[in-house]
């Protein structure tokens, strides 16, 4: 499972640590498949046991805000840089944070929608 398998590694990087004083935490990268699925197992498993934490840093998992934020800025500027189309901009009309940052309700993006298709 992978929470046996961070605890087998903690353990082996705790006596590779112990076998040399000059090798540090900065010194080990670490890959994994589906990080998303373990991030929240590694805070805990590198954090606890036997009296040695171990300092990590997770990169590489997005937190929903940002990609959603990326998601209203990539589309903004596609809407910029492309042919107009009804449907690329509902679906950026769509987006929790454009609709924020417009002052937008669903109802207000649907009416617009429907303005649109009946202007062809």
């Amino acid at each position: 499972s992978p929470l046996r398998q961070l605890e087998v590694l903690r353990e082996e990087l705790i006596t590779w640590f112990g076998a040399d004083a000059s090798r540090q935490p900065g010194d080990v990268v670490v890959f994994v498949p589906n990080l998303p699925d373990i991030a929240p197992l590694i805070a805990n498993v590198f954090s606890s046991g036997s009296g040695f934490s171990l300092p990590v840093h997770v990169t590489g998992v997005v937190q929903p805000d940002a990609e959603q934020l990326w998601q209203a800025m990539l589309g903004y500027f596609t809407l910029l840089s492309g042919r107009f189309s009804i449907e690329d901009l509902m679906d950026w009309l769509a987006l929790p944070d454009v609709q924020q940052c417009y002052d937008l309700s669903l109802e207000q993006v649907g009416r617009l929608g429907e303005m649109l298709a009946d202007a062809g």
